[in-house]
């Protein structure tokens, strides 16, 4: 197949976040992770890789919807109030990090449990530095000042802005070099509107974006997508469900002559077949879903 046969996929568009938008805030983030990689070292004995997670807008509603997990969150206030935020993370993917500042190995990724005085302490450190470094970031020459409040442990419950409220969703993923319990993710949300007037961006309707700011191959290069991949499904009565033990086998409604269903931002792109590349599980990609 050639490459003139693949339909064209608008993740901006699918995301809701207008280009001029989302091209402006994703210089930041690049600057964040560069940055936030050497002020790691002041705390902590580990390398870590730190990663842009894809820049999303829904209401904060929904952004709250997504913290299931017990997590941890903190407002943050950018520019002596021109935008408001926050920052969640779930106490999983906190201990991953929290451990590696302790210095302390983990081999798979921990239970989700109360933080510790001195974790709860060190969370505090995580957050602030973050938060520093996001200012430090700033493409502008000037560090911006972004101050923060007091830890929520129920941020699922936060009247920082209105439910209705339309929101900006990204964030970083955490990778450090020692530890074998996977990456952790730490989620960032802005009110869209405040943020789009802190970095100069007016709203353009498709029909009006001029030549400058429509996307190109450099930019589309620095974009990061979450893509993820299913085995398969299957429905379970919950009395099979807490019954199941170590060794128990559950049959799936993927036949293992079909192909794999690949997602890219939670929406189905490709047909795959799974295999292996080295050490490293991977996918080789059959067809693009029409």
């Amino acid at each position: 197949m050639s490459n003139i046969d693949y339909p064209v996929y608008d993740f901006l568009t699918a995301s809701k976040v207008e280009r001029p938008l989302a091209k402006a805030l994703q210089v930041w983030l690049d600057k964040f992770a560069k940055t936030f990689v050497d002020r790691w070292k002041e705390f902590a004995p580990s390398e870590i890789v730190v990663t842009p997670l894809a820049i999303d807008s829904v209401t904060f509603e929904a952004a709250q919807a997504k913290w299931v997990e017990p997590a941890v969150g903190v407002p943050i206030d950018v520019n002596t109030g021109t935008v408001h935020g926050m920052i969640v993370a779930s106490r999983s993917d906190l201990l991953i990090l929290l451990m590696e500042i302790l210095c302390e190995t983990l081999t798979e990724r921990p239970a989700d449990r109360e933080l510790t005085t001195v974790e709860g302490s060190l969370c505090q450190l995580l957050f602030e530095q973050s938060v520093a470094t996001f200012g430090e970031a700033w493409p502008d020459k000037e560090v911006l000042p972004v101050t923060m409040a007091e830890l929520e442990w129920q941020p699922n419950r936060s009247r920082l802005l209105p439910p209705s409220s339309e929101v900006l969703t990204t964030g970083f993923s955490f990778q450090t070099a020692s530890s074998e319990a996977g990456p952790s993710r730490i989620e960032w949300v802005f009110d869209k509107s405040e943020m789009k007037q802190l970095l100069g961006v007016e709203s353009t309707s498709e029909a009006t974006v001029s030549d400058a700011t429509k996307i190109t191959s450099e930019s589309i290069s620095k974009l990061m997508v979450d893509v993820s991949a299913s085995l398969g499904t299957t429905e379970l009565d919950m009395s099979d469900l807490i019954s199941l033990e170590s060794g128990d086998i559950v049959k799936l409604s993927q036949r293992i002559q079909s192909p794999l269903i690949l997602q890219v931002n939670d929406q189905p792109v490709f047909e795959a077949w799974p295999g292996r590349n080295g050490e490293k599980q991977c996918f080789q990609v059959e067809s693009v879903i029409s």
